[in-house]
Formats: C-alpha cells, structure tokens, sequence
C-alpha cells in the first residue's frame, strides 16, 4: 500500500492577492484547479511537466485555463519544460528533515536497547556462570565430604571386624553378621564401649549361635535391656552378674585394654568411647 502524507492547507489563503487575482479571472473553478495541480506536485516531488494538456485532461478543463493558472499569477515556478512551487519546496525540505531527526531517534533509542539487552544478557550469563562455579564448588566440597565420611566409616568398619575376628569367636558363628549400614547405624544410637561391651558379653553365652540369628538385632536388644536394668547373668554367660563390682571391673578392662591395643579408640564426649 502507498504511503499517505498530508500538506497544510492555510485557512487564510483566498486573502493572497495571488489568489485573489486568480479567482477574479476564472472563478472558483480557478481556484479548485489551483489546489488540485497543489496535490500533484506532493505527489511528484514538486515537479510537473509542461503538458497543460495533459493535466487539462485530469482536472476535466481546458488546456488554456491550466496554462493560464501556472503562467499568469506568479504561483508557480517554471524551468524549462517542467515546474514547481517555492512554498511546497519549503515545506517538503521540514517534512523530510522531521522524517530524518524521526528516523535518527528511533535508531538511537533502538542500537542503546540493544546496547542494554546485551549488558543484561552479559549479566545474566556472569550470574549464571557464576552460580554454575559456586554449585560446582559446592558439590566438590560436598563429595570429598561424603568421601571422607565413607572412607572414615570404612577403615572403622573394618577395625570393628578385625577385632571382632579375635576376640569375639563366638559371635562370628552367628547367622547374620552386622554389616556396615548396620554399623553406622549404632554408632548413632551408641556409644562403642556399649556396643563393644554387648559383644563381649554375647561371646560368652555359649549358646548365642542356636538362640540368635542377627548380631545386629540382638546387640539392640541387650543394650535396650540394659537400660531398664536386666542382667546379662540372665541368659547364662560364663562373666559374673551384672551386678558385681568384680564382673564390672573386669568387663571394662577388658574393654579398655582390646579397645586400645587393636581400635586404637579415643574417649568420646559423653565418656563413651568411639571407633576412629
């Protein structure tokens, strides 16, 4: 579709004695003439041939009125074989300085949003950049945690056995030995002199094996029975009753001693003892 523009049309323009002259010589059919060839030159870059006869033609007149109208009154400019008119050069030259000062904004406004969208999106990929190191870092520190806790737990875990193997034959010929998972999860719940002590004390029930088919179960057990004051002597182990000073006495240096020479165990907070 072709671009529409407009051109002002001054209210006062009969009152130019151009025009006055015009209209007196051929009327208002002049003046109607006048504007129309006005509309031709905006839509022709202010530049008409010289073909009166033509233009007679378009505006439906006589080919000596349209001569008359461009020669006689001083409206217009003639050069040669074309013409124009100084006061619609004028007022094109603002139209199209507007259009470039319009045209020169907008292209500023545009090149400083892409200016800014790049700035944001370079933001935005520091941000992200950066965030991405920080979770990496994070995940590192994360995994060499984990790493260091599962490689702790396993030379634990390991010990635990070893001194199990040696002191606590009985034991072994259970079912179902405690594994490392189970491990871990009375070290939660305990303290290893508890736990330790529990095993000493299943060593030497001698019928364990028959009776028992989890060490991990079963040292829940005891040691939950402990707390509301049941004695080992009950399920016939070859140590004294739980009550005597002497068994208790022995039981513990015992402990102390395996605990020291093998797990190299230190003295934990609550006066317990823990596998290292």
């Amino acid at each position: 579709m072709k671009e529409t523009f407009y051109f002002p049309h001054d209210y006062n323009a009969m009152q130019d004695e151009k025009i006055k002259m015009l209209i007196r010589k051929h009327g208002m059919e002049g003046y109607g003439i006048f504007w129309a060839i006005v509309e031709m030159l905006y839509n022709n870059a202010n530049a008409l041939r010289t073909d009166y006869e033509g233009i007679a033609f378009d505006v439906r007149t006589d080919c000596e009125k349209i001569e008359s109208i461009v020669n006689d009154f001083d409206l217009f400019i003639v050069d040669g074989d074309t013409f124009g008119s100084m006061s619609i050069e004028r007022r094109l030259n603002e139209r199209n300085e507007k259009s470039r000062k319009a045209k020169e904004s907008a292209s500023y406004r545009w090149n400083n949003a892409n200016a800014m969208r790049a700035q944001c999106d370079g933001n935005a990929i520091k941000e992200k950049k950066g965030k991405e190191i920080k979770e990496k870092k994070e995940k590192k520190v994360k995994e060499i945690t984990v790493s260091s806790e599962t490689k702790t737990n396993n030379e634990a875990f390991e010990k635990f056995n070893k001194w199990v193997d040696e002191n606590a034959t009985n034991v072994r010929r259970i079912k179902n030995q405690i594994t490392e998972e189970q491990f871990t999860k009375l070290k939660e719940k305990y303290n290893s002199q508890q736990i330790m002590q529990i095993i000493l004390n299943l060593e030497n029930y001698k019928d364990a094996p028959k009776k028992y088919t989890s060490v991990y179960l079963t040292v829940n057990n005891w040691i939950k029975n402990e707390s509301s004051n049941k004695s080992y002597g009950e399920r016939n182990t070859k140590v004294p009753a739980a009550g005597s000073r002497e068994a208790k006495e022995q039981s513990r240096r015992s402990l102390v001693k395996l605990a020291d020479q093998i797990l190299g165990i230190d003295e934990s907070e609550n006066g317990g003892r823990s596998f290292r």
